[in-house]
């Protein structure tokens, strides 16, 4: 119910979730929580309030997952070469799971620099898929419809 009060409140048109195959369960979950929530925040008969004011229904139109652990084909890749260095900042922010050389608990998968510099190489990887400089893999289960074919920006590749 959290989920979907937060679809109609903030109305995102897309919402990008974890991929349903992921090595964490937590990740699992919040795959089939975020995806239900979707669906389910357009229905009319799940009312929800927020401050006593009834939330109209409102649902994302598309899904998109993420690539975490696990590889998968993607549907797209975007360009993030603009953006790379706050993409890492943002990974690095969550400093008690990724590699923070001050840490004195044991190292696990995520806290290596191993799977900094891992992360590192699969976004030059899927850049390179698209000729640019770092590119980050999306999946989409349903057909991703387009108006105009002169609409796709084009990467040389």
């Amino acid at each position: 119910m959290k989920v979907i009060e937060i679809y109609r409140k903030y109305q995102p048109e897309i919402i990008l979730i974890p991929h349903w195959q992921e090595r964490h369960p937590d990740h699992v979950h919040a795959h089939y929580l975020c995806r239900e929530a979707q669906y389910y925040s357009g229905l009319r008969k799940i009312a929800i309030k927020t401050y006593g004011k009834k939330l109209d229904t409102w649902r994302p139109h598309k899904y998109f997952h993420y690539m975490q652990k696990y590889e998968f084909t993607p549907s797209f890749i975007v360009d993030i070469s603009d953006v790379y260095d706050i993409r890492v900042a943002a990974i690095k922010a969550h400093k008690s799971q990724f590699y923070n050389p001050r840490s004195m608990e044991p190292e696990t998968f995520l806290s290596s620099q191993s799977f900094l510099d891992f992360m590192e190489k699969r976004m030059k990887y899927y850049g390179q898929q698209i000729g640019v400089n770092y590119g980050e893999p999306f999946y989409s289960v349903e057909p991703i419809g387009i108006k105009d074919i002169f609409d796709l920006r084009m990467f040389k590749g």
